[in-house]
């Protein structure tokens, strides 16, 4: 954890969703107040026990976006990267297209970067 001022520290950090231009404080449940003992302790047990604790229950909806954008851009730079994995290769219908996998993933992004940057303008 990185401390981040006298009350808070930062827990996290996700390159993907600050690459899109949200600040660490936007996403996830990366803050903590240093003055919650009883919490941190909670957390951290269940992190322990569970890989992740109950605060990423909190707001589902946009949890999932971040962790499926994230996920999905590494993937996409990982296959890129080995060079051995064809993205063309697979293809799937949906709404009465065909679409490859590399097209699915990049359609999943711009769904899922629009919702994350425009998630509190309920104009967008």
């Amino acid at each position: 954890m990185t401390k981040v001022s006298d009350d808070y520290r930062l827990e996290q950090r996700n390159k993907y969703l600050e690459d899109i231009g949200l600040e660490p404080w936007e996403y996830g449940v990366n803050w903590t107040l240093d003055s919650d003992k009883e919490g941190l302790k909670v957390w951290k047990k269940q992190r322990k026990e569970y890989g992740f604790d109950e605060r990423e229950t909190y707001e589902i909806y946009p949890r999932f976006a971040e962790w499926l954008y994230s996920r999905l851009m590494m993937y996409r730079e990982a296959a890129a990267e080995i060079g051995k994995v064809d993205l063309t290769y697979h293809t799937f219908e949906f709404e009465g297209k065909t679409y490859t996998q590399i097209e699915a993933i990049d359609k999943v992004l711009k769904w899922t970067r629009y919702f994350l940057k425009n998630r509190d303008d309920p104009e967008k």
